[in-house]
């Protein structure tokens, strides 16, 4: 993801205003803005964000930045709770879509649509606790649970 477009930022503790700039020259992500206080510019500032950002302070030129002296961003994923997540269980369906092979796609989806039938065969899907809806074994019906629905007015 990347962000183009240009953000204000403004603190009224030190009357201080960023203008910056994110663009793309290329495959280059590119930035650039300046900082002013009071109104005057005090810090101009541009570069690479894959490599280096300088910052220019009236004739000197300065390093701001250095992606190679930055600490890598590391992602962490949380573990799935849910036995059977969408992103894996559709996982096979995704991939032959992206390869834009439909037939393939078509058997990966009725697997899981299989799979899905066999859970609710199996109750299952009946043991969940559902927030919003209880199951009405008289009439085979799922209805709203007591005060879980409240109509717009």
């Amino acid at each position: 993801m990347r962000w183009q477009n240009t953000i204000e930022v403004t603190c009224p503790k030190t009357n201080c205003e960023a203008e910056i700039t994110f663009d793309q020259s290329g495959n280059d992500e590119t930035i650039r803005g300046k900082i002013k206080r009071d109104g005057e510019v005090v810090l101009v500032f541009d570069g690479s964000i894959e490599s280096e950002v300088y910052y220019r302070d009236g004739d000197e030129e300065e390093l701001l930045i250095s992606s190679e002296q930055s600490e890598k961003p590391v992602v962490h994923i949380p573990p799935l709770s849910d036995p059977y997540p969408s992103i894996k269980v559709w996982a096979d369906v995704s991939k032959h879509i992206i390869e834009n092979n439909m037939t393939e796609a078509d058997k990966a989806k009725q697997i899981v649509e299989e799979e899905q039938r066999t859970r609710t065969k199996q109750g299952e899907d009946e043991k969940k606790e559902r927030k919003y809806f209880i199951k009405n074994e008289e009439k085979g019906i799922w209805t709203y649970k007591e005060g879980s629905f409240k109509p717009v007015s």
